[in-house]
């Protein structure tokens, strides 16, 4: 299985990284997981990745451009939109307080995918319109995070157990 996060500040993400292959090197189960800086897709001299609300609001959030551009990069979406493979069992994931919560249950049913994105929300969250594109929202808790890498991060951890516990069976 192959986990990438789905990131405006990779340097956060790239010790999770290095910290969760390490943590399984040597294990027979296949997982790996990637970092992909979403803000290294967006044109323009600001690459800027966030924009007020549209209609108001207090904070920022993630614009859809970076995240699409993501997703196409992955050759999960085309420059329509819609899925490319879909006879490959890929999950796109948004990370967000709003989503179902992360427990064992819910661990088992993603370790079925061949390949899971997890989009990491950060500021007041993520463009209304990026949820289109995903196959469900995923919160790790009731709790404040300055960012969605950690939420990845323990989501990706239990995903690898889950895989680990359906080899033993």
């Amino acid at each position: 299985m192959i986990i990438t996060l789905l990131t405006v500040f990779p340097a956060h993400a790239k010790a999770l990284e290095a910290l969760f292959n390490r943590m399984h090197e040597g294990n027979q189960t296949d997982v790996s997981l990637r970092i992909l800086d979403i803000r290294g897709l967006v044109k323009g001299s600001f690459r800027a990745i966030d924009d007020s609300p549209y209609g108001g609001g207090a904070g920022m959030i993630i614009r859809l451009e970076p995240v699409f551009q993501a997703l196409r990069q992955l050759n999960i979406l085309d420059e329509k939109g819609e899925r490319i493979a879909k006879d490959q069992h890929v999950g796109v994931v948004a990370l967000t307080p709003y989503g179902r919560t992360l427990n064992q249950k819910a661990a088992k049913e993603l370790s079925s995918y061949d390949q899971l994105v997890f989009i990491c929300g950060h500021y007041e969250g993520l463009d209304q319109r990026i949820y289109s594109y995903c196959d469900e929202q995923l919160s790790v808790g009731d709790f404040v995070l300055s960012g969605g890498e950690l939420a990845a991060f323990v989501a990706a951890e239990s995903i690898f157990h889950a895989l680990e516990e359906g080899k033993e069976k």
